[in-house]
């Protein structure tokens, strides 16, 4: 019969603890990998976030643009009897002026809208600086579709509903709602 030493019994354990410790690397390095994907994952979000969001403030101000020209297109049509800009319409120029700093390179005839003297040439500009804000805005709604704060499937309520020909409304049978698979 063999005796087991103390060094042998020592050199177990210390086998048994280093097993057990690089079972418990191995599983750290699996868990940093994870975070670390985990981080990149969250910080594409937040850039899809931040540039969703800063496309929607653009969409407001484009709103608000289109919104004044508008009312600088109505206003001239009032006072194109007369020969110069009215005291409301120049005012609605201003406010006008001041929503386009910044963005005046994405809507130039917008901005120089009000860079005119009557009000039939105003009327003229009018049309066209409302097409480009229109544009600008269907630009930016290409995007929504695949916006972070949109759900990926349509509402059931803005999908069209079937209907069989077969079954005649109320008659207990199928709503005719659909629901995706």
């Amino acid at each position: 019969m063999q005796t087991v030493t103390f060094t042998e019994t020592a050199a177990s354990v210390a086998a048994v603890a280093a097993v057990g410790g690089l079972l418990y690397a191995r599983s750290s390095a699996h868990a940093a990998r994870d975070a670390a994907a985990t981080a990149r994952t969250s910080v594409e979000l937040a850039e899809r976030s931040r540039r969703a969001a800063e496309r929607a403030r653009l969409r407001a101000r484009l709103e608000r643009i289109g919104e004044l020209v508008q009312e600088v297109a109505t206003l001239s049509r009032a006072s194109s009897g007369t020969g110069e800009l009215s005291e409301t319409t120049r005012s609605q120029c201003a406010a006008l002026h001041r929503a386009v700093i910044g963005i005046k390179d994405l809507v130039p005839r917008s901005a120089a809208l009000c860079l005119v003297s009557s009000p039939d040439e105003l009327s003229d500009r009018a049309a066209d600086a409302r097409a480009e804000v229109d544009a600008m805005i269907k630009k930016l709604s290409r995007h929504r579709p695949n916006s972070v704060y949109r759900p990926r499937r349509s509402a059931p309520w803005s999908r069209p509903s079937r209907t069989r020909s077969a079954m005649a409304p109320g008659a207990g049978g199928p709503t005719g709602v659909t629901r995706l698979p």
